[in-house]
């Protein structure tokens, strides 16, 4: 019965590291590509991209986007309670993670870092990790309507939003594309530090104009809200498998 089961808790797992895949090759191809296949395409001269759509333009990161790094928060000024300080951990895996290690800073001395305040629809993106693994880089846009304080290693990357949708530009971070650049450039020997320019000297691909830009994003918003589904309804099946073998 327990061998029956591990199996099928195998392939669980399996599936979710193949929708997984299958999730991360659907944002690269939509931000690269586009959503038309019939679509005239053109080299792009540049190796990991090979074509793009003939309309499209090549260009960094930097002639669309401004950065701003966060501030280095004196761990005396942490409460219990007030506004909480966005650290590297709380931006992890593409996910606002506001419970992992939660810090705060008072209320009242908030007005003394006006500068570094972030608010919904902000992009956030964490600078530090390891070396040789994909612990960093993490991007996320702020949905809920709390205000937070920026943390030192958390870059807030605000988009020119005449020439790049907010949506699009946070799917670009999530693809293979981009991130293959931004994990190649770090080096030293065990700790992983991005700078401003790193993160906007990245060339990209871009439909010029805004319509299609924000088509592709809401094309990805569904396509991913049913590959989170599935995800989520195997990891729950694996949780009830886990019990049901606990149960025996």
């Amino acid at each position: 019965e327990t061998a029956q089961i591990n199996s099928l808790i195998e392939k669980q797992q399996q599936l979710i590291q193949l929708l997984k895949e299958k999730r991360q090759a659907g944002i690269s191809h939509a931000v690269t590509k586009g959503l038309n296949p019939n679509v005239p395409m053109k080299d792009s001269g540049v190796e990991w991209l090979g074509a793009m759509p003939e309309h499209w333009t090549l260009s960094n990161l930097k002639y669309f986007a401004s950065i701003q790094g966060g501030y280095a928060f004196n761990s005396d000024l942490f409460v219990e309670e007030g506004t909480q300080v966005l650290r590297i951990g709380n931006v992890y895996q593409n996910t606002l993670s506001l419970d992992r290690q939660p810090t705060y800073i008072s209320n009242e001395l908030v007005k003394n870092f006006k500068n570094f305040i972030v608010s919904k629809n902000d992009v956030l993106m964490s600078l530090t990790g390891t070396l040789g693994k994909r612990d960093y880089g993490f991007a996320i846009k702020v949905k809920t309507d709390e205000n937070y304080l920026l943390n030192q290693r958390v870059a807030k990357i605000s988009p020119n939003h005449s020439k790049i949708d907010t949506d699009f530009m946070v799917y670009v971070l999530w693809s293979e594309s981009y991130l293959t650049q931004l994990y190649s450039l770090p080096s030293g020997t065990k700790q992983a530090n991005l700078s401003n320019s790193d993160v906007l000297g990245i060339q990209i691909v871009i439909p010029p104009s805004l319509e299609e830009q924000q088509a592709i994003a809401k094309y990805l918003e569904n396509k991913l809200l049913k590959f989170d589904d599935m995800i989520l309804k195997a990891e729950s099946a694996i949780q009830l498998m886990q019990e049901r073998r606990t149960a025996l």
